[in-house]
């Protein structure tokens, strides 16, 4: 009861300190904001601490680090999947291997042997799944991206001028109702500046509509 106790804590701890990382924003500053990595290989840790102090149903351990490792393909390649099994099955084999060395009680050496080359032969199984699961995922990604692109072309066409790349008159409309909306919640002044460019119906009589506009472009960008 003692060891189940503390496999109970450790996976609790784990829990508390992934969850409490996430939700306070913490994790948004890496590259896995979901942590799925670290969390993945300490579930997988817990699962070989149970199978060394936990006599009764170290069969039912393999079965939940499928479960394991199928919630972290969201992040981990194929590759990578097969990599953390393969690795979690050579652990398990040699742990067993040295339990029944030492002849520990509750090992059914012909058993445990059994269930870890049924969980070998599911190997290729879960490669495959977690090949498709990761070619689903990449679609995904990249449609989400084509997605982002598209929306922010959109909104460059609906809210910037075609020839300045200033913002048009109906963004600044509603620009100005953010503005006027703010002043009324906090009474923060704002202002209005209209400029003209003096003599600018000369230049494009002069130079042509083409130099005309040029002009435009670089008075839009002058600081």
């Amino acid at each position: 009861l003692q060891d189940m106790a503390t496999l109970l804590a450790y996976n609790l701890g784990v829990l508390g300190v992934g969850y409490g990382l996430i939700r306070s924003g913490w994790s948004a500053r890496l590259d896995d904001p979901s942590l799925t990595m670290p969390l993945v290989g300490l579930a997988l840790i817990s699962i070989v601490l149970g199978y060394v102090w936990v006599d009764v149903g170290r069969g039912a351990l393999l079965p939940l680090a499928a479960v394991v490792l199928v919630h972290g393909m969201h992040r981990l390649t194929p590759r990578q999947t097969l990599a953390w099994a393969g690795a979690l099955l050579g652990v398990l084999s040699l742990a067993a291997a040295v339990m029944a060395l030492l002849s520990l009680q509750g090992l059914n050496l012909a058993q445990e042997a059994i269930d870890l080359g049924v969980a070998a032969l599911g190997l290729p199984v879960l490669a495959a799944v977690a090949g498709r699961a990761h070619a689903v995922l990449q679609t995904h990604a990249r449609q989400r991206a084509e997605l982002r692109q598209s929306l922010a072309r959109l909104e460059a066409l609906t809210t910037k001028d075609a020839l300045t790349g200033l913002s048009n008159h109906r963004h600044m409309l509603h620009l100005l109702d953010v503005e006027i909306l703010r002043h009324s919640r906090q009474g923060r002044v704002f202002s209005v500046a209209l400029l003209d460019v003096d003599h600018f119906e000369q230049i494009n009589e002069a130079l042509g509509r083409a130099r005309a506009d040029e002009v435009l472009r670089q008075l839009a960008h002058v600081s």
